[in-house]
């Protein structure tokens, strides 16, 4: 063998040899590649996933919070409009006292309940107010079962001692009213005037 056919032999088995690494290379990096294209994307979609499900959540929450604020404001107002109307007679012993006290303690009530069923998402700025609103009013409704136990009972009310309580009440809630609305509604994305 002449040392061009030994040089050709060892130059075609190193290129043999390289091009063989060079393609294992190549195979390994593309799979390489491939695997770390695939884990990417897995975490790109979970990161996705979860993103989508906070919003979701947020808007979920977001929902139920802003049909809570209503409620709370519309029966916040009715309280204290009929505290207002109840601060405003002239007496307390006829058929318009009755029906008025009748509204108030439905109001409370649902207030009330309202308050019980939304804790968990009312924000504590929020629910310090609806809760004190609740305390107005209830002990106003719940003088409305003495009023009327009295009225049926025929007893005489000291009439002057409900007037200053109900004006105490009536003013009180017009204060926390005036908070709630302060509260709320820039909550729900409405611009004051």
């Amino acid at each position: 063998m002449d040392l061009q056919t030994i040089m050709t032999t060892v130059v075609i088995s190193l290129f043999s040899s390289s091009m063989i690494t060079a393609a294992i290379v190549y195979i390994v990096k593309k799979s390489f590649d491939k695997t770390i294209d695939f884990k990417f994307e897995q975490l790109l979609e979970k990161s996705k996933l979860e993103n989508q499900e906070q919003a979701r959540r947020r808007a979920e929450l977001y929902d139920k919070q802003a049909q809570a604020y209503e409620k709370l404001l519309e029966l916040v107002y009715r309280v204290r409009n009929i505290s207002r109307e109840l601060q405003g007679l002239e007496t307390l012993n006829d058929k318009k006292t009755l029906e008025l006290f009748e509204d108030h303690f439905e109001s409370a009530k649902k207030l009330q309940d309202l308050i019980y069923e939304n804790r968990a998402i009312l924000p504590q700025s929020v629910f310090k107010p609806a809760h004190r609103a609740k305390n107005l009013a209830m002990p106003l409704a719940n003088g409305y079962d003495r009023y009327l136990h009295s009225v049926r009972n025929r007893k005489t009310i000291n009439e002057k001692e409900l007037k200053a309580r109900i004006e105490q009440v009536a003013y009180e809630l017009d204060e926390t009213y005036t908070l709630l609305v302060d509260l709320i509604q820039p909550r729900l994305g409405i611009v004051s005037d």
